[in-house]
């Protein structure tokens, strides 16, 4: 699936559908047909699921190790010292799995990353940016970035927007 490139009008957002077995609908204007489309083997509710899995559901350590001063990261402003978080830390750039958290935590990873002047994300930074959450709630296994995540989605229109679609204006 092929997204055109345009401004993205506030009324419109992108979705992640793909070509397989019809279970959402879908339209990019009040003139074009209505067409059917599916998330190839992901409900609404596996992706709620997952997306609670990061919030909710997670529990994690922090101690000062993963506080430690580290070039080009910058703690993000909600985590207020050692303790017990829970929730995953926006960290720019990354990808991480609840598992690689925990592990890189566990070996005096750094706890996310709000310095978002560098390319990529820094070494031994930990958590997930936008993309990468929307990318591993909708179980990807590459991340998706903001430029990228339309090459797996569809334009629609705002008044269909549902629970586990994503709102892309970048």
């Amino acid at each position: 699936n092929q997204m055109k490139t345009e401004t993205m009008p506030t009324d419109k957002f992108s979705s992640k559908l793909g070509t397989y077995a019809p279970i959402l609908t879908y339209s990019t204007t009040a003139e074009t047909p209505i067409e059917t489309r599916a998330l190839p083997s992901v409900s609404r509710s596996a992706v709620l699921k997952d997306a609670k899995a990061y919030h909710s559901d997670f529990t994690w350590s922090c101690t000062s190790k993963n506080l430690a001063a580290l070039k080009n990261w910058t703690r993000p402003r909600y985590i207020n010292g050692a303790g017990t978080y829970s929730y995953m830390p926006y960290c720019w750039g990354r990808f991480s799995t609840t598992a690689q958290y925990k592990t890189g935590m566990s070996n005096s990873g750094r706890v996310g990353n709000i310095n978002t002047s560098t390319s990529g994300h820094v070494a031994n930074t930990y958590g997930l940016d936008c993309s990468g959450y929307v990318s591993r709630c909708w179980r990807q296994s590459t991340k998706y970035g903001t430029s990228t995540i339309g090459s797996i989605c569809n334009s629609i229109s705002y008044n269909t927007l549902r629970s586990a679609d994503a709102l892309n204006k970048s």
